[in-house]
């Protein structure tokens, strides 16, 4: 049982801060990828609400407001980040977008290497899942799974435009086992069926085989360009 503990324990990184968190949070999106403000307040609100033992966190006060969560920090976090150099920030007309630097996303990355390869999947979920959605769909799913964060809304018409949403959120069937570690009250786990625990494992592992494949014809590719005869 000790044994158990101690390892579960090393799954959580304690040197995780705000800063960290953001640019991990991004460089799950993937390389170049553009944040608009409510996006970027989702996908950090989600993450700590939905995974905030792994990451260390929470690491910021979200509150009710007009669409729906919020935390001025993220803003004043992105800011700083912007003067280290990590981020890149662009104001369009009627738009600003947030992206990682060449040294935002080697953090980024660094950071998320740090968590167990489920977490990391799970975050890669969760930043593509954020950023494929359209606002009104984004916006109803987050009301329907956390209905307290409507309570201030102008826009509470969602939810019934885009009935049924909050169950789109990626689940975690390689969390709940980890997480129950650290959370004694069961809180952080939800029920699921066995259905869509199996099809998270079937995806997780294909998931994991196009990456080797991915790796393998890299590396095919570049033996064949260093070749002498350059077959």
């Amino acid at each position: 049982m000790g044994s158990a503990m101690t390892g579960a324990k090393s799954l959580a990184p304690t040197s995780f801060g705000r800063a960290e968190t953001v640019v991990m949070a991004m460089a799950a999106g993937g390389r170049g990828t553009l944040f608009e403000p409510v996006r970027i307040q989702k996908l950090l609100f989600l993450i700590d609400r939905e995974i905030p033992h792994f990451v260390a966190g929470p690491h910021f006060d979200f509150r009710p407001y007009r669409y729906g969560p919020f935390d001025r920090a993220v803003y004043d976090e992105l800011d700083l980040l912007s003067q280290t150099g990590k981020v890149d920030i662009r104001d369009g007309p009627g738009r600003r977008t947030y992206s990682l630097t060449g040294p935002g996303l080697t953090t980024g990355t660094a950071a998320l290497r740090e968590l167990p390869v489920e977490v990391r999947l799970y975050l890669s979920d969760l930043a593509r899942w954020v950023l494929s959605l359209s606002f009104g769909r984004l916006l109803a799913a987050i009301y329907q799974r956390y209905p307290e964060m409507s309570v201030k809304s102008v826009a509470l018409d969602v939810a019934d435009r885009f009935p049924g949403r909050g169950q789109g959120l990626p689940d975690r069937p390689f969390l709940d086992g980890m997480a129950s570690t650290f959370d004694l009250t069961g809180s952080l786990l939800e029920p699921r069926t066995a259905e869509t625990g199996t099809r998270r494992d079937v995806e997780a592992l294909l998931d994991d085989w196009c990456r080797v494949g991915d790796d393998l014809r890299s590396a095919m590719a570049k033996f064949a360009t260093t070749s002498p005869d350059g077959s």
